[in-house]
């Protein structure tokens, strides 16, 4: 059907700011008119002339369904609305010619449809059924042949007084002369009647006179009653503009704040996630698990290294756990990740999700005190060991080591390497080429007992970012990302996480399973929040007339939130419009001060670009 043979709703504005004003709506996909000063309406009412029209006024219900229907309802306006004067309560049934006025002689409109459905039609007309009797004249008055008038007057108000005279029917045709005595009867007869006259009309003034007085009391009372009725409503009026003006500078003051910590929370809490992760380093050529040799000294495991022939200082590496004593080139921790895709994409760390791919130390593999083996030179064929310190600047290289970049094997599991082929030779290709390998990622949402598996998709050469993907059958939550990709420095920032110092909730069930009880203690993860200010914007590098600069740290931003630890990495960094800036990532300590610091989320957009 064409659209233009749908029927309209029509308003026809009669009076107020719009008079004489038509407006039309048309019934596709329209439930409701609402009518008000709050500029969401859809009739606006000017706040200056139209000011006994609330904000929210009233509103006309539409029914499409068959057969169609309007309805009119109060939206507990101040002033009320009244529907062919008569004020609506409730929701009351609205017909073409209706007229709707809001508030007391305020705007009016007359509603109508057109074209106008067969099933609408205007309300029937009441005609008042009152007629004047007719008045019956009987035979006596027909034969009233002549007739006179009288008029007394005696000042204010006036008596009439009509005398009939009637002619005899029949053979008499004089007049029949009237005597003195008669006469003088005649006469004091009208005076009598004029004294009852004026003594009535006094009396019926002094009746006016308080029947009038009782009026104009009962009038008074009445403008009294209105009068306050009417200072209520103004009095109401002014509360409920002064409410409105409030809502609207706390909405204001709201903008300018920005999101609260608790708001973050509410919104984006569930697309954040408690992320458990584990990776190993195995051998691309033999594809076994590689292990770091250890030797135990005051029960204490130390990692062991090995100087080469050639002084060249490497890790002891080997494909033998010797029944589990050497450690396992791998780790396993928690962190946090966020969604920002509904098909089940999310970002976190690289040092969680790759951390193979970053030095040593940055994934806890390491220890601050090692031991060097080295040939003896004071006695042949042996072997000493010296006690190291890995944070000392002459051997503070050895936690540069990324595993991914390989290293050498040793065959050997003797504290004495000497012997055939136990000693890489270092003139030789002797290189093996590593591969790390998430053996486990699942993420948990919060307020959620059920981890969920996790792959890991992709990951930042540049940065400390990395994006994974969950299978999920319904769209995920997600968060919002800023559009300007490089944060100021003094921005606000709120950060949520799950780090290890959060206090731990945890459901218990009871169950039965196969015939066997069984107590399930599951840990449900509850979002942590921080807040706190972006302290620092390190500089990414930028080269400009042949000079580079750049941030020692690399591209970051740094901090004032202290109040996490660990857990906390990949958590999303939010500015004051709740929009992500970074992912929360390392901290650093120098001598007793503490910073945190944050990867500008541009590194985990370039994740998205496919190409």
């Amino acid at each position: 059907m064409n659209d233009s043979n749908l029927p309209k709703i029509v308003i026809r504005h009669i009076s107020g700011s719009k008079a004489n004003q038509i407006e039309e709506f048309t019934l596709d996909g329209r439930s409701e008119i609402r009518f008000g000063r709050d500029p969401s309406c859809d009739i606006v009412y000017g706040a200056s002339r139209d000011d006994v029209v609330s904000r929210n006024h009233a509103v006309i219900g539409v029914s499409t369904r068959e057969p169609l229907a309007f309805t009119l309802s109060d939206l507990g306006s101040s002033n009320g609305t009244f529907l062919n004067k008569h004020r609506v309560e409730g929701k009351s049934e609205l017909l073409p010619e209706d007229t709707v006025m809001f508030g007391q002689n305020g705007p009016s409109f007359s509603f109508d449809v057109e074209p106008r459905p067969a099933n609408l039609s205007g309300r029937t007309r009441v005609i008042d059924t009152t007629v004047a009797a007719t008045r019956v004249v009987n035979a006596a008055e027909a034969a009233t042949v002549a007739s006179t008038a009288v008029e007394l007057k005696a000042g204010t108000p006036s008596t009439t007084i009509t005398a009939v005279q009637e002619e005899p029917v029949g053979l008499q045709t004089g007049k029949i002369g009237v005597g003195r005595d008669t006469m003088l009867h005649e006469i004091a007869k009208e005076r009598a009647a004029t004294n009852r006259t004026w003594f009535a009309a006094l009396g019926g003034l002094a009746a006016i006179c308080v029947i009038g007085g009782g009026a104009l009391y009962f009038k008074q009372m009445k403008s009294a009653q209105e009068g306050l009725k009417t200072l209520r409503e103004v009095r109401q009026e002014a509360e409920e503009q002064n409410r409105d003006a409030e809502a609207e500078a706390a909405a204001s003051l709201k903008q300018r704040l920005g999101m609260s910590p608790q708001d973050v929370v509410r919104q984006y809490g569930p697309a954040t996630a408690k992320l458990d992760a584990q990776w190993r380093l195995y051998d691309q050529i033999t594809g076994r698990p590689i292990f770091q040799r250890v030797w135990e000294y005051q029960n204490k495991k130390h990692p062991l290294y090995v100087k080469l022939p050639n002084g060249t200082i490497v890790q002891w590496l080997t494909l033998d756990d010797e029944n589990r004593k050497n450690k396992s080139i791998s780790e396993r921790f928690s962190g946090t990740a966020f969604v920002v895709s509904e098909q089940g994409f999310l970002l976190t760390n690289k040092h969680l999700a790759a951390a193979w791919k970053l030095p040593i130390s940055d994934c806890g593999c390491f220890e601050n005190i090692g031991w060097l083996v080295e040939k003896n030179a004071a006695k042949k064929n042996s072997y000493k060991l010296t006690e190291i310190d890995l944070n000392s600047n002459d051997y503070r290289f050895l936690k540069d080591w990324v595993p991914e970049r390989g290293g050498v094997i040793f065959a050997g599991t003797s504290l004495h390497v000497a012997g055939p082929g136990n000693i890489p030779d270092p003139s030789k290709n002797e290189q093996h080429n590593f591969v790390g390998r998430d053996e486990l990622i699942t993420v948990t949402f919060a307020g959620n007992r059920l981890g969920n598996n996790a792959t890991l998709v992709r990951y930042s050469n540049e940065s400390d970012a990395a994006l994974i993907k969950i299978d999920t059958p319904e769209a995920l939550h997600k968060v919002e990302i800023a559009e300007d990709d490089r944060p100021s420095t003094g921005e606000r920032a709120i950060v949520l996480g799950f780090p290890a110092i959060a206090a731990e909730t945890y459901a218990i069930e009871d169950t039965i399973e196969n015939g066997n009880f069984i107590r399930n203690k599951e840990l449900v993860p509850q979002p942590y929040v921080t807040e706190g200010i972006v302290a620092l914007v390190s500089k990414r590098i930028l080269t400009k007339n042949g000079v580079t600069v750049a941030g020692a740290e690399g591209d970051i931003m740094q901090l004032t939130i202290n109040a996490t630890g660990e857990g906390n990495s990949g958590g999303p960094v939010f500015n004051s419009s709740g929009k992500v800036i970074g992912m929360f990532t390392y901290g650093f300590i120098s001598g007793t001060t503490r910073s945190t610091a944050a990867v500008p989320i541009k590194y985990g957009v370039d994740l998205f670009k496919a190409q």
